[in-house]
């Protein structure tokens, strides 16, 4: 069995000092043991008691006598502590926990928060990064020092302890005894009447140290001797028979025998001599009434109503001082004591239930904390700033960043005036603002104070200290969140220097400082740099940590963004297959990071063209975060909108509507219109209409989103420029080609200068503007335009990049419009050829490819050719999308318009009834949609010579344009014309 061994500042003696627990994995031991105490004793005169072997199981006694007496326990928490069976997790940890010993967990790795946060591991417990990477976090060494000063009694504060307790019994055993002497203080103090009695016993006096000048002492300060009476203490030599009995007696002291379990009396009456009659412990009476009599001069309970001396007794039970270890007696006495506004008592609890991860508890007591202090101290007072601090960080674990900035605000500016602007809680305070600014979503101010919090402290503590590179860090993510990408990249390149330089190139914190620099790369739409960086960080972490860490996990998921990013899609989806069975196995389905796994994977399908699979696996995320998280959580509504887009990708343009709807409501309730959440799914909403054909409607939309977006991101804002983009096609859509043009023409030239000329989005939006030439007519220009396009994409994307290959789509179709058949109809085969060697035949871009090859085919009187391929176009996309889907209805009616050409009018015919009929069941028998199917099939049906079939749909077409368009309309008149003729025809 392990045996205990003590550590303490300089050797010192260990009495009167709290005690500490270190427990960790074998293998983690002489790794962090000797840094992790001269941390502690560098924070806290405390001992420190370990086992040397970590593997070998503690004894009973150890656990019930020992580590039950521990004041705190601390863990180096580890991958290898949380995924490898040891005893700190299936003994130590479980056993403090469950008898509300304070945990301090010491997070030594970075990455493994979600599977420390599993419920059968710490769950929401706090813990403590010694190299820190949150943003708003107060030095480590502060925090250590704060953290044990709450749970540990100080010396000074000992004092204060015992001076309050009414008389001290001293308890004389034997060693062997020790599971009877916590037994005897139990029974002692099950009496109310006795429960201010203190006990003194020499269980922790360090080998060496003087006994008997200790025993003396304690012997003159105590008014009764009381003796452990077992058979064991007829043993000779033994130190109570030959040094402590023979003291109190020779000093006069009241001895109290008690007998634990039977023991010969003649034999004790011998060697004992004069020893008063045992008393029974089982008799409570007798050893109440002897307790009675000898105390009989001492006050007892007078101070039962004192808060101030609740709390201290209160403290000496709940950290075993001088009585035994009582925490549910002693959380119940500091309770009682901070409930009448004794402050100290209140910190204590409110520190209890923050440790334990209790937060409405903790927010409960820290605004009475608050309150107090404001009451009693003062605003400004220094107690009082520290409270705010605190009560702005616990609304931040709970989402309440309303109140967070409301305290923040009200610190940051009280901490300027009264501490100045270099104080570290004033930089706390800036932090705290900072946060709470960009959780607000403003994340211009977000930005603004970040470099103020930065600046501050480069100068302050030098630009190579941990808590500035880490306020660098929250800077590079606030200019990231402002669309500042350039800028954020600047800054990421600089962390990753300097941890480089400082912690080296293999330390996880610079791997994860070359990891947030890749997807900085992503940003500013360098995905080959973004993509060799993702691999590097992957490959160090890999080797490092091994393949299911957190850690590499999450760089694998990098790489599989990143293989997206360059139209990688096979990859893409392996990698995230892989994640997510990682992440399912590390830290369970239902993890938030498992879930996001699973949306990452439904894009990787959908990528792939596999938009059924793409839906299930959002149904499956959505449903998982409501019932985990709730259906109003951030995260739930973001899953509602993954799960909006599979229904717009599998041709439920309709239900996609539903939800978008759904999500914008609720995030218009909780979080404000003016949130970027909010505006996401106003864009959102706008897309929905726009791919219904609502245009109107998403325009009107899509203008108060572009509104709302310049007032919160500001005009130049990449996101502001992409809404304004969108309004752009809608105009086009909508036939006003010359607005569309010059609203793509500014934002394209805006991309140039805020994103860079080369970069994806910017590309994307100069063969928008090539099309927007191509509508108004010019088609050299819309020519000349997408060549460029296509050139720069082929140089910085590479030739099978799918938006090249869009390009190279294009370039065919606006060759085949200026008349260039024979070139038009080269691209189309050789982009069709490319489509189908990467994507294969039925991915959904290689179809849509196929669509303007088959039309090409068409326009050529290759009828034959455009034949075979819309029957495949218009088979594939009955089986993907549903025979309703819009580009469904366009096959079915490019078919019927071939089979017309072919001369086989009645085919055409019947088909072209059956994309009337569907879109009617979509779009509504009134719609302006139905004009055209309309108008085709009373052309089929005539050329097929069905007179009646002619008359019918002609007469339909008619009434609606009445209806639609009016009587006297150009279009309504031909429709007549048309009906008159037809009616009047003779074959």
């Amino acid at each position: 069995m392990a045996e205990f061994r003590i550590k303490t500042k300089n050797e010192a003696n260990i009495k009167d000092k709290p005690r500490v627990y270190f427990t960790c994995h074998p293998s983690d031991f002489g790794v962090h043991f000797e840094r992790i105490c001269a941390d502690i004793l560098a924070a806290q005169d405390c001992a420190i008691f370990y086992t040397e072997d970590m593997a070998e199981p503690l004894s009973e006694e150890n656990i019930t006598l020992d580590l039950n007496r521990m004041n705190l326990v601390v863990v180096p928490v580890t991958f290898r502590l949380l995924t490898e069976d040891n005893r700190a997790m299936t003994v130590d940890i479980p056993y403090a926990m469950g008898n509300g010993i304070p945990v301090l967990p010491l997070m030594m790795e970075s990455g493994i928060v979600e599977i420390y946060s599993q419920p059968d591991k710490f769950g929401e417990r706090q813990f403590i990064t010694p190299d820190s990477h949150e943003t708003t976090e107060i030095a480590y060494e502060k925090k250590l020092k704060d953290y044990l000063g709450s749970v540990l009694t100080s010396g000074e504060l000992a004092k204060r302890v015992r001076a309050a307790f009414d008389a001290y019994i001293f308890l004389s055993y034997r060693k062997k005894d020790r599971v009877h002497a916590n037994e005897l203080m139990k029974l002692i103090h099950e009496n109310p009447k006795y429960r201010d009695i203190a006990i003194w016993y020499d269980e922790f006096l360090s080998p060496g140290e003087s006994f008997r000048e200790n025993i003396t002492r304690a012997l003159s300060d105590s008014k009764i001797f009381a003796l452990l009476v077992t058979p064991s203490l007829l043993e000779t030599p033994n130190f109570v028979m030959d040094e402590e009995y023979p003291a109190a007696k020779e000093i006069g002291k009241p001895i109290l025998p008690v007998e634990m379990t039977e023991t010969d009396k003649e034999e004790l009456s011998q060697k004992y001599e004069q020893i008063p009659e045992a008393v029974p412990a089982e008799d409570n009476e007798a050893l109440y009434s002897s307790l009675a009599d000898m105390l009989v001069d001492i006050a007892i309970a007078e101070n039962d109503n004192d808060p101030e001396h609740n709390y201290l007794i209160g403290l000496a039970y709940l950290h075993g001082i001088d009585v035994e270890v009582d925490r549910e007696r002693g959380l119940e006495l500091i309770t009682k004591s901070a409930e009448a506004g004794c402050l100290d008592a209140m910190r204590e609890i409110a520190e209890i239930h923050y440790s334990q991860g209790n937060y409405r508890q903790t927010l409960s007591w820290r605004e009475k904390i608050y309150a107090h202090c404001v009451e009693k101290l003062g605003e400004t007072a220094p107690e009082t700033l520290s409270a705010l601090n605190d009560l702005a960080t616990i609304y931040n674990y709970l989402g309440q960043y309303q109140e967070m900035f409301n305290s923040a605000e009200k610190s940051y500016t009280l901490c300027c005036q009264v501490l100045g602007e270099e104080h570290p809680d004033t930089l706390t305070s800036l932090g705290l603002l900072a946060s709470a600014y960009g959780q607000l979503g403003n994340y211009r101010k977000e930005a603004e104070l970040a470099e103020k919090e930065y600046s501050l402290k480069c100068r302050i503590l030098g630009e190579e200290h941990p808590e500035t590179l880490v306020s660098l860090t929250h800077l590079a993510f606030s200019c990231s969140d402002l669309g500042e990408n350039r800028k954020a990249l600047e800054y990421y390149e600089k962390a990753y220097s300097l941890r480089c330089k400082i912690l080296g190139k293999e330390h996880p914190d610079t791997i994860a400082a070359l990891n947030n620099l890749a997807l900085a790369y992503e940003d500013v739409g360098d995905y080959k740099t973004g993509k060799d960086l993702a691999e590097k960080a992957c490959i160090l972490s890999w080797r490092i940590n091994g393949e299911e860490h957190p850690d590499t996990v999450a760089a694998i998921n990098t790489v599989a963004a990143f293989c997206g990013y360059v139209g990688d899609y096979p990859k893409q989806l392996e990698l995230s297959e892989n994640v997510y069975s990682l992440r399912c196995k590390i830290l369970g389905e239902e993890h938030p990071n498992t879930l996001n796994s699973l949306n990452n994977l439904a894009d990787a399908y959908g990528k792939n063209g596999n938009f059924d699979m793409a839906l299930e696996l959002c149904k499956k995320a959505y449903a998982t975060h409501c019932k985990t998280r709730g259906k109003e959580h951030p995260i739930t509504l973001a899953a509602l909108n993954n799960l909006a887009d599979a229904y717009t990708n599998a041709g439920d343009l309709k239900k996609a509507l539903q939800l978008h709807e759904e999500a914008y409501a609720i995030r218009f309730e909780i979080l404000g219109e003016e949130h970027p959440d909010t505006l996401t799914s106003l864009i959102n909403l706008a897309t929905a209409h726009y791919y219904l054909k609502e245009m109107e409607k998403a325009l009107e939309l899509l203008t108060k989103a572009y509104d709302l977006c310049v007032k919160v991101k500001g005009g130049q804002h990449p996101d502001t420029l992409a809404v304004l983009g969108n309004v752009a096609l809608i105009y086009g859509h909508m036939g006003e080609h010359l607005a569309a043009r010059n609203i793509l023409e500014s934002v394209y030239f805006a991309s140039c200068r805020v994103l860079g000329e080369y970069h994806p989005e910017t590309l994307n939006r100069l063969s928008s503007l090539a099309d927007a030439y191509m509508n108004m007519g010019n088609l050299n220009r819309g020519l000349e335009l997408q060549q460029k396009a296509y050139t720069l994409r082929r140089q910085f994307l590479g030739k099978e990049h799918p938006d090249t290959l869009c390009s190279l789509n294009n370039l065919a179709f606006i060759h085949g419009q200026l008349g260039n058949i024979q070139k038009s109809g080269e691209l189309y085969e050789q982009a069709y050829s490319i489509y189908c060697r990467t994507h294969g035949e039925e991915h959904p871009d290689t179809i849509t490819v196929a669509q303007g090859l088959a039309i090409f085919y068409l326009d050529t009187g290759d009828y034959q050719k455009a034949l075979s391929l819309f029957e495949k176009l218009y088979a594939f996309r009955c089986k993907r999308w549903g025979e309703d889907h819009p580009d469904t209805l366009i096959t079915l009616d490019n078919l019927a318009f071939t089979h017309a050409k072919l001369g086989d009018f009645r085919t055409a015919a019947r088909l072209e009834e059956e994309v009337y009929l569907r879109s009617c069941r979509i779009f509504g028998e009134d719609s302006s949609d139905v004009l055209m199917p309309l108008s085709s099939c009373a052309l089929y049906y005539n050329r097929a010579r069905d007179k009646e079939n002619a008359i019918k749909f002609c007469k339909k077409e008619y009434d609606l344009r009445c209806l639609l368009q009016g009587k006297s309309h150009p279009e309504t008149q031909e429709t007549l014309r048309t009906l008159i003729t037809i009616s009047t025809r003779w074959w």
